[in-house]
């Protein structure tokens, strides 16, 4: 039964233009339903910071026993985590069943539009949503996958929605600007609802206030509702001082490093502050903080900056944006000094040349390599590498992971040195397996 997973990762990544159409046809009975109709969804989008953000607020709700439905992607070891129920993956027997019921409804759309194709987001949106549905969630966290205004999860929208960052991506699909790419993104909310919005420079924010009061919704920013006192990152989490919407929570406990988390904590606490005192009113103020020190203490939020190994620790991160790494890199400088051994890889088509300006100030030593799905040429990233290597620092480079990790810690371990594997998603995950005894060229990505 496991083929149909090998099934669902094959189905082309691409439809034929705009396919809200196709989502339609797919759920149409589930909208029929009364679960559909009362459900309060929450939805999120952002270039960076969705999955995070969808983490937290799915980690709060479990500790206040609200029962959630989770789709977010890409998954990382399981292509269940896709979607889960009160932080259960899917069967595969689950999966099977409501897979083979999703593809005969596509059969029956296909045979009388000749001309269209489905892509793979579109059916795991409608797997997933099935799903719910069939657990019976008291309400769903949506991550968009591309924009929010064309995007497959915007079949089930409600009234809060997160924009969790914006910066340039996808500029064919969702415009050349960044305040284009906003207005994409915020068109996933419904009018009259409330969208909050994460750290943004000041110029996009005087925009997306703009275009919220044009789309009649209310525009929540972090900045203007928010403020963080007295953090301090320990090895693998970070202790802070938090005022969210005139509340205060002191040694709030968070099991995630980065200062882009902070603004992902900040954004799913304040979006769900405003959601619960809508549809749960009954929950105080004081069942809320806990459930928050709670949750955010246990949440356990894999590939983001994540500590996965000891004696030498080392990190992984799945970031893959240039914002991604200029984050990181700021907050690797606000740690406790130590020496920092980067094993780096980017993808295919990636700007090698801003993402290393972001990584190499914090980098002690440099190895590069690249990962056996779609990694880039080493030999070209090891060349820009040396021509911006301003500090001097020692860059080597190795034709795999597998010898790039063995000679990280080798270094690592003589020299009392932190190893950060760092490039991507695909870098990340194959060294993960392989650093747990796996063969990381056996790891198959969609």
């Amino acid at each position: 039964m496991k083929n149909i997973i090998q099934d669902l990762i094959s189905l082309p990544k691409y439809g034929k233009g705009i396919g809200l159409h196709r989502m339609n046809a797919l759920t149409e009975d589930l909208q029929k339903t009364d679960w559909w109709q009362t459900i309060k969804p929450i939805n999120i989008v952002g270039t960076d910071g969705k999955g995070s953000t969808s983490a937290i607020i799915t980690t709060i709700l479990s500790a206040l026993n609200i029962s959630f439905g989770r789709y977010t992607s890409p998954h990382l070891f399981d292509f269940g985590e896709r979607m889960l129920v009160d932080n259960q993956l899917i069967s595969i027997e689950e999966l099977e069943v409501i897979a083979n019921s999703v593809s005969k409804k596509k059969a029956i759309f296909l045979q009388k539009n000749k001309n269209e194709q489905f892509n793979a987001f579109e059916t795991f949106t409608a797997i997933a949503l099935q799903h719910f549905y069939n657990k019976k969630t008291k309400t769903v966290v949506l991550e968009a996958g591309i924009g929010g205004r064309y995007d497959s999860t915007r079949i089930l929208t409600g009234d809060f929605a997160a924009l969790t960052s914006v910066s340039l991506e996808h500029t064919e699909i969702l415009g050349v600007s960044e305040d284009l790419i906003a207005f994409d993104k915020m068109d996933i909310l419904n009018t009259s609802g409330t969208l909050v919005v994460g750290q943004m420079k000041p110029h996009l924010l005087t925009k997306i206030k703009n275009y919220g009061k044009i789309k009649g919704i209310e525009v929540l920013c972090i900045q203007d509702y928010c403020q963080v006192h007295q953090v301090k990152y320990l090895d693998n989490r970070m202790l802070l001082d938090l005022e969210i919407d005139n509340w205060r929570i002191d040694s709030l406990e968070i099991n995630l490093l980065g200062e882009h988390q902070i603004s992902n904590v900040q954004v799913a606490v304040l979006l769900l502050k405003r959601w619960l005192k809508k549809y749960y009113p009954k929950i105080s103020a004081i069942q809320f903080k806990k459930a928050i020190n709670l949750g955010l203490k246990q949440i356990d939020w894999k590939g983001r900056f994540q500590r996965i190994h000891q004696a030498p620790n080392i990190y992984i991160d799945v970031g893959h944006t240039v914002n991604a790494f200029r984050l990181l890199a700021s907050s690797i400088q606000k740690m406790t000094p130590r020496k920092w051994l980067l094993v780096v890889g980017f993808s295919h088509k990636k700007p090698f040349e801003k993402m290393l300006r972001e990584l190499l100030p914090i980098a002690d030593k440099m190895i590069c390599t690249s990962a056996y799905h779609r990694g880039s040429d080493i030999e070209i990233l090891f060349e820009t590498a040396q021509k911006l290597n301003s500090n001097n620092i020692e860059i080597k480079k190795t034709t795999n992971i597998e010898s790039a990790i063995d000679h990280a810690r080798i270094i690592a371990l003589a020299e009392n040195m932190d190893i950060l594997i760092v490039g991507g998603l695909f870098l990340a995950i194959e060294s993960h397996h392989y650093i747990n005894g796996n063969d990381a060229k056996s790891l198959a990505f969609f």
